[in-house]
């Protein structure tokens, strides 16, 4: 065997293409003493360059293997969090789409956002629903309109108490801006200062979605009954106090 030559490696070392790493592991059996030595082997009487990489730096060119594959990982998951996405055919929207649609029963109703104690006017929750009678999403635009409540008629709606409400629900920021996750509705604050909150209404809403169909729905909101007046003295004790008769001189 010809006399083998030490060199150190010096300065940075790039990643070397398939065939030289082959010929460095082909001279990891060769030539063992220059692994362990950690140096370069080179053959005098050849023109072929065989090495062995140093402990080092065979450690660093396995961290940066270990850093390409954890920065494509990276990419490639990136990639499909940020994929376009899915649309739904024509058979997903007629089984999962929305099929009805109604002005929420328990969540719609006179309320105060503001915090001030006094009522600004009436939270509507929209509701749509698939044919399986599960929560749903939609695209569209709504009208909501008020009215006085008339009991005991066929069609409750009285007067109307103010101009219609329009609502959008086209864009995606539509969505996140309404979409209520806790109730899975739509929420639209309905803005009506000197609104009664003891006073029975009807508000309606009208849905059209981007397909053209429409959608309709009507609740009742049943106002606050007012506090009856206590006849109770300070701290809850009842009064018991009488007059006496008038009694003649």
């Amino acid at each position: 065997m010809a006399r083998a030559r030490i060199e150190y490696l010096n300065g940075p070392f790039s990643l070397p293409a398939l065939g030289v790493l082959w010929r460095r592991v082909e001279c990891f059996y060769k030539f063992p003493e220059a692994y362990i030595s950690g140096g370069i082997v080179r053959n005098q009487e050849s023109d072929n360059l065989k090495c062995m990489l140093p402990i080092a730096n065979r450690i660093n060119m396995n961290f940066r293997i270990f850093a390409v594959c954890t920065f494509l990982f990276a990419v490639s998951l990136l990639a499909g969090c940020t994929s376009a996405p899915m649309e739904r055919d024509t058979d997903e929207v007629s089984i999962f789409g929305a099929s009805r649609m109604r002005l929420h029963p328990i969540f719609s109703q006179v309320k105060d956002w503001t915090g001030d104690n006094l009522p600004d006017g009436v939270e509507a929750e929209l509701e749509f629903q698939d044919q399986f009678g599960d929560p749903t999403k939609c695209a569209g635009k709504v009208m909501f309109e008020l009215f006085a409540y008339r009991k005991g008629y066929p069609d409750p709606r009285g007067d109307r108490v103010a101009n219609p409400w329009v609502g959008v629900l086209s864009s995606l920021q539509d969505q996140h801006d309404h979409w209520n996750r806790t109730s899975r509705t739509y929420s639209f604050q309905l803005s009506q200062p000197g609104i009664n909150l003891h006073s029975d209404y009807v508000l309606t809403a009208m849905f059209e979605h981007n397909d053209g169909r429409r959608f309709f729905g009507r609740v009742i909101l049943i106002g606050q009954a007012a506090e009856p007046k206590s006849k109770n003295k300070p701290g809850g004790l009842l009064d018991f106090s009488t007059t006496k008769p008038a009694v003649k001189p």
